[in-house]
Order: structure tokens, then sequence, then C-alpha cells
């Protein structure tokens, strides 16, 4: 969509070549190929992901290799190894959810109680991964109600010339989640981008950028452990002590707030689960403080409802990062 000068909007994807057919539940504009122009991937859910390369203004798809994934329902993009190279982190969510529909697009079909969609999604070897790591999930003490299996995330590591890779370091950030948003901050301000995944169904996870390489998973020890079936997150310096902080978009349920309540000895992340958004203030150590809450002296940002998605800016132009979701 373009806007035309009399505030209107004018659909010219032909003439761009992205009037692509199928669901897209994501595209990401960004320079790729360090060209000066903005490039795009499309996060597809029934087909696999593609790069398309901005050329005088008409899109060219590239090539798409077998590795690209499926079931993407969100992106982000960071040069995470500081090659002068945007990379890609893409978020995957399994197309069939527990309520029968998936946020990704599609509703698989159940067999012998067992949803079929790793066969369509995925390779031979993959699908079997899968299902091997569900039959060994489910074995676990508590059950996996607030902590569900999905497909694989991918990194792509940007190798120029229109050419994404899986990264190596997929074995460690490449979770087996639903996740919903990934987002990219520098925590530790050691220059290097730092990755956080807001996860439905599971527990979030935070990961830092090692400067040696790869990835570490630092959630709990940063103390961002708080469970709310997050929808989104975002990165920003709320209380200009020049530290990024986080907010967290989760769900929030009145009723459940109200049951959870009435239940004694309850395990805090069933409460926590309908509890609402979290902002993480930054403070010393490496270490983050849950600081929302409904009433004062909390940070009141947790009674938003049911959000998607926040982002920090500064609205009123008064040097202050706001939230909104």
């Amino acid at each position: 969509m373009s806007i035309k000068g009399d505030g209107t909007f004018l659909e010219q994807a032909a003439s761009f070549k992205l009037d692509l057919p199928g669901h897209t539940p994501c595209a990401l504009f960004a320079d790729f190929d360090n060209d000066g122009d903005q490039d795009v991937i499309l996060g597809r859910s029934l087909l696999k992901t593609s790069y398309l390369e901005n050329r005088q203004g008409v899109f060219f798809q590239h090539p798409i290799p077998k590795f690209m994934p499926m079931a993407v329902l969100s992106m982000a993009a960071a040069d995470y190894n500081m090659d002068g190279l945007l990379d890609v982190y893409v978020c995957t969510y399994r197309p069939a959810a527990p309520a029968g529909a998936s946020p990704a697009g599609g509703v698989a079909q159940s067999k012998d109680d067992e949803f079929d969609w790793p066969d369509e999604f995925f390779d031979i070897n993959l699908a079997r991964e899968y299902r091997l790591r569900v039959s060994e999930h489910r074995k676990r003490k508590g059950g996996t109600v607030l902590d569900q299996l999905g497909p694989p995330n991918v990194l792509l590591v940007n190798r120029g010339g229109g050419r994404f890779e899986p990264a190596p370091e997929n074995d460690t950030v490449g979770i087996w989640r639903n996740s919903m948003q990934a987002t990219w901050g520098d925590y530790n301000r050691d220059g290097r981008p730092d990755l956080y995944i807001a996860n439905d169904w599971g527990l979030d996870v935070l990961f830092r950028n090692d400067e040696s390489g790869g990835f570490t998973d630092i959630t709990t020890q940063a103390g961002v452990t708080a469970y709310g079936y997050a929808m989104g997150a975002s990165w920003g310096d709320y209380d200009n002590d020049g530290q990024d902080d986080l907010y967290v978009s989760n769900m929030y349920s009145e009723p459940g707030r109200r049951i959870t309540k009435q239940i004694p000895g309850l395990e805090k992340m069933f409460i926590e689960s309908a509890a609402g958004n979290w902002l993480y203030r930054r403070v010393d150590n490496g270490k983050f403080e849950q600081v929302a809450g409904l009433e004062p002296p909390s940070m009141t940002v947790m009674n938003a409802g049911w959000s998607w998605g926040g982002c920090f800016a500064d609205f009123d132009n008064d040097a202050s990062s706001i939230s909104m979701c």
C-alpha cells in the first residue's frame, strides 16, 4: 500500500512484484544486501520463508532453500555476529494450537490423537525429532499445560549475495517453543545484540550474545522468569538511566485473576499466567527487577488488558520513553 497525496492508500503490490499468493503472517523490510534500499523477507505459514531483493524498486525472489522454515509468526533482524550484514531470527508457532487453530495459520488434522502436521512442515528427520521431544516432554512431572513444545525457531545468518544459512548458534537459540516475538537489545552494553524471545505456552528466554562467540541462556540469572503467555516484547530505557529495560506484553484475564486468588497453595506460574504485562527494570549486576503491578508504588503498566505487542517511544517529545501496548 502506498499513500497518496489526499491521505488515502493505493494498492500497488503487483507493480512491485509483491503480490505473492498464500498466507503471510509477517514481512520484514531491511537493507539485507547493504546497497542502500529496503529488501524484504516474508515469513510464511504454509509455505517456506522467502527472501526478495529490492532491485531499483522491483522485488525479485531468490531461490528458496529447503531449510527455510514454515509456520512463521514473526521475525527480528540484527547483525548478531558483527560482520556488517543483518541476520534474522525467525519465530515459529505450531500449526495446531491447543484450541485447534494457530496464529501462524492453519489447523492441522488429528490422527490417533496426534497431530500430523510435522509430516507437512518438516523433513523426515526433523519430524522424527519433534515426536521424540514430545514423547519425552510428556513424561515430565506436573504435565505440560504451561510448558508446551512447538517447531524450532531459526537464526538465519546472512552470508551476503542474497544467501542465508542456518546459523551455527541454532543448537542454542533455535528453541522448540511457540514463539510470538523476538527482540534484539544490548542489555549489558557490550555492543553486541542480545536476544529476548517471548513465548506463548511456555517461559520466555533471554540469550546473552557472548564476545567469545555463541549465546548463553541467562533467563534465570537475569531474573526474567515471570510466566505470562507472552505475546510480544520490546526494549527501551523508560527511566533514562542509560540501560535497556524490557516490556513484555502478556495475556490478561480478570476471571483468571479471581480464580487463582481463591486457590490456596497454587503454583506461582498459574497465578502469573493471567496477571498481565511485565515491566523489567534493569538494575545492577546484570539483573532485572519486575516492577509492573496494578497499584502504586508499582508501575501500573500491568493493567493494559490482553496485549499483543508493545513499543517504547517518546511520543510527547519530553526525552522520556513511554510504552504503548
